[in-house]
């Protein structure tokens, strides 16, 4: 009888604990042979997992960097007084980083700069005092091409982003959930600035998109000769080497994709069953194993 290997890999990503899933088709191996398969393809998807993770740490870690050079800007919470300067900044973050989608400083009493790559180059002004939210869209070279003012309607400091740096010292990253502005998934990294008293003066964000990490996910899943998906354990899919379809601004889950096999694992992962046998509603057996992945992204 042909078995195939399903193989579940341990990966700790953002707030929450991932997985990363890979369907591996190693049909007509014999007896003696099976042993040294399951050990080359839990080798090979060990070996991924390791060049993922240091990939993502080294990409968030990145993003940190640049919300600390935010962070360590000015020396005051007057960050209107200091526009040019956080928009040179921000730009340059911007150029530099195609995770960032945006990036972005919101003092105490709601005033905020953005500099945003998507749906739209711009730079966003908030300022409280004259009730304006205003948005200059800029060309390639950040030059102003128009403006457009509104009343304002966003207070950057009910955000979980703000108020989680606010509170605590440290780098934050909230749970994957879709930005209004793109309706595409990310996460938002905030840092908060310090005085020399330890007393917070303005907070710094970042919008890091996950469309970069299905790309890569993608290009590992030639060397194992499979699919790979990373989800929560919320369930919810974060970014996989195929398509796959969020509705209404809510990350698809497990469920969701109709295979029987993917939902029978996550169920066992749960439960610490880091081998075992299993099978998709067509009665195709699959041997998995599950690989853990030391570190947190």
């Amino acid at each position: 009888m042909k078995k195939y290997t399903f193989t579940v890999s341990i990966l700790s990503l953002f707030s929450t604990m991932t997985l990363v899933l890979s369907f591996f088709l190693i049909g007509n191996f014999y007896f003696n042979g099976q042993k040294y398969a399951l050990n080359l393809t839990e080798a090979k998807i060990t070996e991924v997992n390791r060049n993922i993770t240091e990939s993502l740490s080294s990409s968030l870690k990145n993003t940190e960097n640049k919300l600390s050079v935010l962070a360590n800007t000015i020396e005051n919470n007057k960050i209107l007084d200091n526009t040019d300067i956080f928009t040179r900044i921000m730009k340059e973050h911007l150029n530099s980083d195609k995770n960032l989608s945006s990036i972005y400083v919101a003092d105490m009493e709601g005033n905020f700069i953005q500099a945003r790559r998507d749906p739209e180059l711009a730079l966003r002004v908030i300022e409280v005092r004259k009730n304006s939210d205003t948005y200059y869209f800029k060309d390639n070279d950040f030059n102003t091409k128009s403006a457009e003012s509104f009343v304002i309607s966003y207070d950057p400091r009910e955000r979980s982003w703000f108020q989680n740096a606010a509170n605590s010292s440290g780098a934050h990253r909230t749970d994957p959930y879709f930005f209004a502005s793109t309706n595409k998934p990310g996460v938002t990294i905030s840092l908060s600035a310090m005085d020399e008293n330890g007393k917070v003066m303005y907070i710094c964000g970042a919008d890091y998109t996950l469309d970069n990490l299905s790309a890569l996910l993608k290009s590992k899943a030639g060397l194992v000769n499979g699919r790979l998906f990373l989800f929560s354990d919320k369930q919810q899919i974060i970014a996989a080497s195929f398509n796959f379809e969020n509705k209404d601004g809510i990350l698809a889950k497990i469920k969701d994709l109709g295979i029987k096999e993917a939902q029978d694992i996550f169920d066992a992962a749960t439960q610490g069953n880091h081998k075992g046998k299993t099978s998709s509603s067509s009665g195709v057996s699959y041997i998995y194993f599950i690989t853990p992945v030391s570190g947190n992204c």
